[in-house]
């Protein structure tokens, strides 16, 4: 299944020509606005030499489809001692408004279900852009996130069908 090539973008394992973009995304604080957890705040270095990557689905990259340029990242956040695994996208600035997203989700969870996975997505309520995103391709609301972490307050959303 991976890569995946579409007219919009390429969903394919890191490479090390990706390894600097990857630490200017991870290190713009607009475009990680909404996204939380221990990762948030890393450091240039600290990106760099967390790169000994190995591919996985939790971190994939998301490239250019002309140029094979990394313009962001994607992949799970599977939830300890559940089948569920969380879906999360982030867009470099130049990437976004083409319908990135819009082609990514899909994919994400047809991934997850062919890897024995539940899709799921949480979104920060001020995130206006990936609630619509949520709403346009039928994932439903289903609830509001009520733990103690980074993620309290924050809209839980699953496929229509699952």
């Amino acid at each position: 299944m991976l890569p995946a090539y579409f007219d919009n973008i390429t969903v394919r394992y890191l490479e090390p020509k990706d390894y600097e973009p990857y630490a200017a995304l991870e290190t713009d604080e607009e475009a990680k606005l909404y996204v939380g957890g221990p990762i948030k705040n890393r450091t240039r270095e600290q990106i760099v030499q967390f790169m000994n990557y190995q591919p996985t689905t939790s971190l994939l990259a998301l490239a250019d489809p002309l140029l094979d340029n990394y313009v962001g990242r994607c992949g799970f956040l599977d939830q300890d001692g559940t089948s569920e695994t969380e879906i999360h996208i982030v867009l470099a600035r130049e990437a976004r408004k083409r319908g990135i997203a819009k082609t990514v989700v899909p994919l994400l969870a047809e991934l997850a279900r062919s890897l024995g996975k539940i899709p799921m997505a949480i979104v920060d309520p001020e995130n206006v852009r990936s609630r619509s995103l949520m709403n346009a391709l039928g994932w439903k609301e289903i609830g509001i996130i009520d733990k103690e972490n980074y993620q309290k307050g924050h809209i839980r959303y699953e496929p229509d069908s699952i």
